[in-house]
């Protein structure tokens, strides 16, 4: 019955997850974004939009066989690439993002076959020191995500409340789903009822503006949803090539240095080079600095200078 689960989570020492939490975040000052859109579409309703990425047979094998040497999750590894991307896209070396976690992990008979809510979501923070080698991040990512599952029957609210960011701790969450349909299971169960069934599909939203849902496989498969007023599909479409060549890099070699793994391709960085900085604009040469100003304060009075 899920009231044992009830009875475990009573029994949790609070305050020690507190504790815990509370010396997990601290010094944590800078939320970690994805990059949004200069000017937000003015749109109350949730614009669902999706990117499914597929990554090869060969690369899914070469990211299993690098968790598998160094101990670690295929989960981590896939954690650690999308910090380090944060981190790339931020300017910082130290983020957070949410993780969402399945809550059966608790000490409790016959959890995994109950039926009920143990779903959670917690904060993951990664941080890179541009000399360590990608290899030792991911035992640092897999020893903190042991230590934080002790602790993920605290739920959210209470755990951003215990950092300096409150609410805005988290800008969205990443989901690893640890299971896979499996195909011969259904077709024989659609023999026995005599229910042919043409096609299956979800659609999830939560309550943040993005989130990636990774599910394994053969080919690995991850799923960006996001809020179209929020975030451009030229953006979201440049992650599928990020993803892909941070991959490529730390299978190649799992002992390159964090300074070393470059995430833009030959032509993004073209297109940031150059066509970004044609900069080049026409202006009233017979007037002054001070004047333009004035004209501009007088068009738009309440916006900053």
């Amino acid at each position: 019955p899920y009231s044992d689960y009830i009875k475990w989570l009573e029994r949790q020492d609070q305050e020690e997850g507190r504790q815990y939490w509370r010396e997990y975040l601290k010094g944590y000052e800078e939320q970690a974004q994805l990059p949004t859109l200069t000017k937000r579409k003015k749109s109350s309703r949730y614009d669902r939009q999706e990117k499914v990425i597929h990554l090869s047979k060969q690369l899914t094998k070469q990211l299993k066989e690098l968790a598998a040497k160094n101990s670690v999750t295929l989960h981590t590894v896939i954690q650690t690439i999308w910090g380090l991307m944060l981190s790339r896209y931020n300017k910082i070396d130290d983020v957070v993002f949410g993780t969402v976690v399945s809550g059966r992990e608790a000490n409790v008979d016959g959890i995994e076959d109950m039926i009920g809510l143990f779903i959670n979501t917690i904060p993951t923070r990664i941080r890179f020191n541009e000399q360590a080698r990608f290899n030792d991040c991911l035992q640092k990512v897999q020893e903190d995500a042991i230590q934080s599952n002790r602790y993920n029957y605290l739920n959210l609210a209470e755990v951003q409340a215990l950092s300096s960011l409150k609410k805005d701790l988290i800008d969205h969450i990443l989901v690893f789903e640890n299971y896979e349909a499996d195909e011969q299971d259904f077709e024989e169960s659609q023999m026995k009822t005599g229910f042919k069934v043409n096609e299956i599909s979800a659609a999830e939203q939560s309550n943040y503006s993005f989130s990636m849902s990774v599910t394994p496989g053969e080919e690995l498969t991850l799923v960006l949803t996001y809020d179209g007023n929020v975030y451009d599909r030229d953006i979201i479409n440049n992650i599928e090539g990020h993803i892909k060549r941070v991959a490529e890099q730390v299978t190649a070699n799992e002992n390159r240095k964090i300074a070393e793994i470059d995430m833009l391709a030959e032509e993004e960085r073209k297109t940031l080079l150059y066509e970004f900085n044609r900069t080049n604009a026409d202006y009233p040469r017979n007037k002054t600095i001070h004047q333009l100003f004035e004209e501009q304060a007088e068009r738009t009075p309440g916006h900053t200078a």
